[in-house]
């Protein structure tokens, strides 16, 4: 049983933790702060400290910069292992390498491809064949360091990066804990010079339907982008989210212009995209609403074809 320390925020963090707490002596978790949350901006706990706090993790750090307060606290520990999946923030090398064994990082891609902050996003949009998980060793460059396992998943035109991420965490957890379990034992190896590709954080404005995308670009904007930032429009004064689509045969065409309503069919709205490529929307959410099917909203809202989805800049308030 070894003594670990445990990095992590976000939801995709939590199996991890769970996993190895039931097979590690987990010291103490570093999360984010907590944040304002909802209408009533009540300070809301991430994840992973409130399943930190469920476990009895005797040690519990939320700090908003890793400054010499803790530190100091953190360097007092005696640790084996330090372990960060999803945390959001650059750790100092002084902290990376405290514990006995180093620090790893579960990270969702197969590196070297896609280092950064949105892996599975950028799979999903560049229609990469695969994504998976790497298990490494925190370094000061960005995810370059030596790698200690990597498992593939396959990853399907249809795929949602946020139902990915949930597979990819489960996944992740195994594999972490195997490396864990034998760490004295493995020597990670160095990941190679080429196929290299960066990503970083995904912004708002990303999500703004733009009349220069193909139906291809937009299927897998929707898939990436899902739930947050969405794909979003402004249609008739609101904003329309799109949130699932289905591709057409690529002989049918439009001969609108782009991000035009071309009709509508059983299985939803018939949307004009760049280079006259035709997508079918079969699931959208008006603002303030919730989410459903495109047929419904099409014939609620009383569509007129040849209707278009503006990309109008004031969508993004």
């Amino acid at each position: 049983m070894k003594r670990v320390s445990f990095w992590g925020s976000s939801v995709d963090a939590v199996p991890a933790l769970m996993t190895l707490a039931s097979h590690h002596r987990i010291l103490s978790v570093v999360t984010s702060p907590d944040k304002p949350c909802g209408r009533g901006c009540r300070l809301t706990p991430s994840p992973v400290k409130e399943v930190a706090l469920s476990l009895g993790i005797p040690r519990v750090f939320t700090p908003e910069r890793l400054d010499e307060e803790f530190r100091r606290l953190y360097l007092d520990e005696e640790l084996d292992i330090g372990v960060v999946v999803s945390y959001g923030k650059m750790i100092p090398t002084s902290l990376l390498d405290h514990p006995r064994w180093g620090t790893l990082n579960l990270h969702f891609s197969l590196l070297p491809r896609w280092r950064g902050a949105s892996p599975v996003e950028s799979a999903v949009l560049n229609g990469d064949a695969e994504t998976g998980i790497t298990v490494m060793r925190l370094v000061k460059e960005l995810d370059a360091g030596p790698l200690f396992c990597r498992r593939s998943l396959p990853l399907g035109r249809n795929d949602f990066a946020e139902e990915l991420r949930i597979g990819l965490a489960e996944i992740g957890a195994e594999e972490t804990l195997s490396v864990v379990d034998r760490i004295e034992n493995l020597s990670p190896v160095e990941q190679p010079g080429e196929g290299i590709t960066l990503c970083g954080k995904i912004g708002r404005e990303e999500g703004l339907l733009s009349p220069l995308w193909t139906a291809l670009q937009l299927h897998r904007r929707i898939r990436a982008f899902t739930p947050w930032p969405s794909v979003y429009t402004l249609f008739r004064g609101k904003r329309l989210q799109l949130t699932n689509s289905e591709l057409l045969e690529e002989t049918e065409r439009s001969g609108l212009p782009p991000s035009r309503v071309v009709g509508t069919d059983k299985r939803g709205i018939l949307l004009s995209c760049a280079q006259g490529t035709l997508l079918r929307i079969t699931q959208v959410k008006p603002e303030c609403k919730k989410a459903m099917s495109a047929r419904d909203f099409a014939q609620g809202a009383r569509l007129l074809c040849g209707e278009e989805w503006t990309s109008c800049l004031t969508s993004q308030k």
